[in-house]
């Protein structure tokens, strides 16, 4: 699975592995940018890998993105490990607003086509009200939630499409010109050791 360590973190360090990295954010970053963009994937795998992550980020169903990104990154012929990446867009600093915004989308959308008070709310909404009715907070979040990745997904694509190709262009020039120093460097070391020889 991706990301999985050796020994499982607590809960807490892993909160807090992903709010600030042990290996600071620049090691981060080329951790991330090394898997996304060593092997040969098109621009369009990458990014479509991370419209995936962003899209499946507004699903309600907790606990399946990573699962949810793979299984479109798959269908879309993405780069699996771009669409884990993607899901980061659903993190808890986005959650409120993403919840939010899908029930307040879906219940809309429920409203045009079938009865509102399906999914009608009390003034006071308890504890003891959510568990007897699951459905009126679930089904318009499931609703809008799949229109808004339905949205998200061309939308990230379009919006990243041309800065992954850059990114991407960049990796594989500085690869490239680590690999001519590093044979430069070989052959100095090579004629150095000739000329001692003599």
């Amino acid at each position: 699975m991706l990301f999985r360590r050796r020994t499982k973190l607590h809960p807490i360090k892993r909160l807090r592995e992903m709010l600030w990295p042990s290996m600071g954010w620049e090691r981060t970053w080329d951790y991330i940018r090394h898997r996304m963009f060593r092997r040969s994937d098109s621009s369009y795998a990458i990014t479509a890998g991370l419209a995936a992550g962003v899209a499946v980020s507004f699903s309600p169903i907790m606990g399946t993105h990573i699962v949810q990104a793979a299984g479109l990154s798959l269908i879309t012929r993405a780069n699996i490990f771009a669409g884990a990446i993607g899901t980061l867009f659903g993190n808890p600093t986005t959650f409120p607003m993403i919840w939010w915004a899908s029930y307040q989308l879906g219940a809309f959308i429920i409203g045009l086509f079938w009865d509102v008070r399906m999914v009608e709310l009390p003034d006071h909404i308890t504890f003891d009200f959510l568990m007897a009715h699951p459905y009126k907070i679930f089904m318009p979040m499931m609703v809008g939630g799949y229109t808004l990745a339905l949205v998200s997904w061309p939308l990230t694509y379009m919006i990243c499409y041309w800065p992954v190709k850059q990114m991407q262009k960049a990796y594989h020039a500085d690869r490239l010109q680590k690999l001519r120093d590093k044979i430069m460097h070989r052959e100095h070391a090579e004629q150095e050791k000739d000329k001692n020889a003599d």
